[in-house]
């Protein structure tokens, strides 16, 4: 069996095969560069939906002041943060690990975890690769 069948397997319960192109070997799946991995911290100046691209089913992204900073940060797919039952709101102190990228000409951050208070949501492994499996 080679990488990609094991990959496959590994995620055949999640949202993977959903259709959405949010997986790890689709284009923003493939994003996300251990080597820029960063935590920042900050308070949540803003709340949308976005699509990466064509075909792709729509995402979360937030705004963080870090203080020295406003980023976008892409959450992922919101059919999956539906089911983390995430309650994320302008106002809100947090703390995001994830990947410095270039998205569309600006610095964004894809993240990997979540954290606000004593709540931490694993948004991919450490290997980068998306945890898109509904609670």
């Amino acid at each position: 069996m080679g990488p990609g069948q094991m990959m496959s397997q590994r995620h055949r319960g999640g949202g993977w095969m959903r259709g959405d192109r949010w997986g790890y070997g689709q284009q923003h799946g493939r994003m996300y560069n251990l080597n820029t991995v960063e935590t920042v911290r900050g308070t949540i100046v803003g709340t949308d939906s976005f699509t990466p691209s064509a075909g792709m089913s729509p995402g979360m992204q937030i705004s963080v002041n870090t203080g020295t900073e406003t980023l976008p940060i892409h959450l992922g797919p919101r059919w999956f943060l539906d089911s983390q039952n995430l309650n994320l709101a302008s106002g809100d102190e947090i703390e995001v690990t994830g990947s410095r990228v270039d998205f569309a000409g600006r610095s964004t951050i894809v993240a990997s975890e979540l954290r606000e208070g004593d709540t931490a949501i694993a948004l991919r492994d450490s290997d980068g690769i998306p945890s898109l499996r509904p609670r």
